[in-house]
């Protein structure tokens, strides 16, 4: 549930890595508003197996905040919507996620959590901490300003591995 999370903050904190946007402005935030989609794996918890799945990002941004709502459907009939609010202040980055998963076998489940983190110069590393379960760690790095990659695992059980390039601008 939790790797929807970090599927929905990429674009948020791809202005924020600086390398992406040349200087840490925060007015660039808002060059990554728009669509974007996404392809790789994905799973509810690591004790189901992975999954192909197709995403979607629809991100709002304005100088230091973004909102993303992101969907996620799996080939094995995984689903997730995720919605993110976040904010990015000089290197850190702080927030609220909260994730809506469905499974065929289980009813539908809504995880809500904080999220924390730091920049880098191409890439980003945040946690994100559930209610209910072990934090999620995410990693997202950056190939230009086109594409980027999201990679989430809880303790060493990879969650979710998705590339996502632009489709369109707002």
């Amino acid at each position: 549930m939790r790797e929807l999370l970090v599927v929905a903050l990429v674009p948020l904190f791809w202005c924020a890595f600086g390398g992406l946007c040349g200087s840490v402005e925060f007015v660039k935030l808002t060059t990554f508003a728009g669509y974007w989609r996404g392809v790789g794996t994905d799973r509810a918890l690591p004790m189901f197996s992975l999954q192909q799945t197709t995403c979607g990002a629809d991100v709002n941004a304005s100088i230091s905040t973004m909102k993303i709502l992101v969907s996620c459907t799996g080939e094995a009939g995984l689903s997730k919507e995720i919605e993110i609010e976040a904010a990015i202040v000089g290197d850190e980055i702080t927030g609220n996620l909260s994730q809506k998963t469905t499974l065929p076998i289980i009813p539908s489940t809504v995880v809500t959590g904080a999220i924390t983190g730091h920049r880098g110069p191409d890439f980003a590393v945040f946690d994100v901490v559930p209610d209910f379960f072990p934090k999620v760690a995410v990693t997202l790095q950056a190939q230009g300003t086109t594409s980027f990659t999201l990679y989430a695992s809880m303790g060493e059980a990879e969650l979710m591995s998705v590339s996502f390039h632009r489709s369109r601008k707002p």
